[in-house]
């Protein structure tokens, strides 16, 4: 083969490996498919659409036991170390919470980078106004957000983890309900979130997601236990596609079981403002 035209391939080969660094599967996102996310955002500049579906069996409701959400996102990285997102969940089915939503708005800092003693750090804000059927106050949440990396180190002395990247993740929320309703469902003027999160890689492709977490509910005297499991599978350079299920546990939980099924877009390339070089 003439080597001018091996050097074409190679630059083909080259150009087109570009758009492959779009899609991040080890950056976890809330809902895909685990509630606990990492402390970094998307890339600067970057564009995702994101999107899941969501199936809660609920117990305890006298109205029914089951609801199934969609919940469509978009996500920008408006510049380095800070995005922006906005979603619109909707909720159908038998239970009481079904027929709303609650529309939500969040920017996201990471304000330290890991090293070998600190994690990685982040703080979000976000506003949540429900809409619909018997919709609740406003809420704003105030989130923050650590990732570690662990593992062996490595024997060549180049990293000091292993070369198989295993991170754990603490994620805490609080709520504050600006216009609580009361009555029979009474809100709670204040929630919290907390929970604990584990990813590693198990190929190239496919990373796998565990997480535990309590969330209190909007209605007062009900909580959400849940323990998750899923993986994140990168099918071309910019989709990733994610699953997982859930097992609720405790005395006052609210939910038995939750599957979910979600995908995740990357738009950053050709659309971004800085496409790789």
């Amino acid at each position: 083969m003439p080597k001018i035209v091996r050097a074409a391939l190679a630059a083909a080969l080259v150009a087109s490996a570009g758009p492959a660094l779009a899609a991040d599967h080890t950056n976890l996102e809330e809902g895909l498919p685990i509630t606990v996310e990492d402390a970094y955002p998307i890339k600067e500049n970057g564009l995702e659409v994101q999107s899941y579906f969501q199936y809660n069996r609920t117990r305890n409701d006298p109205r029914g036991l089951s609801s199934l959400m969609a919940v469509p996102r978009v996500e920008w990285g408006a510049f380095k170390n800070f995005q922006l997102s906005v979603e619109a969940p909707y909720r159908v089915g038998t239970a009481s919470d079904t027929d709303q939503g609650a529309f939500r708005a969040q920017g996201f800092y990471n304000f330290n980078q890991e090293d070998l003693v600190l994690p990685a750090l982040a703080v979000a804000l976000g506003v949540n106004t429900p809409y619909g059927r018997m919709a609740g106050g406003t809420e704003t949440e105030l989130k923050f957000l650590a990732t570690k990396s662990i593992g062996t180190p490595d024997p060549e002395g180049l990293s000091p983890y292993s070369y198989v990247p295993r991170r754990i993740h603490f994620n805490a929320s609080w709520f504050h309900n600006y216009d609580p309703t009361t009555g029979r469902e009474a809100e709670r003027r204040d929630r919290y979130r907390v929970g604990v999160g584990y990813s590693q890689l198990v190929s190239n492709n496919v990373v796998l997601v565990a997480d535990i977490f309590r969330e209190t509910d909007r209605e007062r005297g009900r909580a959400v236990n849940l323990a998750e499991i899923g993986a994140r599978y990168i099918v071309t350079p910019q989709t990733v596609l994610t699953g997982g299920v859930g097992v609720g546990f405790g005395g006052d939980r609210r939910q038995d079981f939750r599957v979910t099924a979600g995908l995740q877009h990357s738009l950053s390339f050709p659309y971004s403002f800085d496409p790789p070089r």
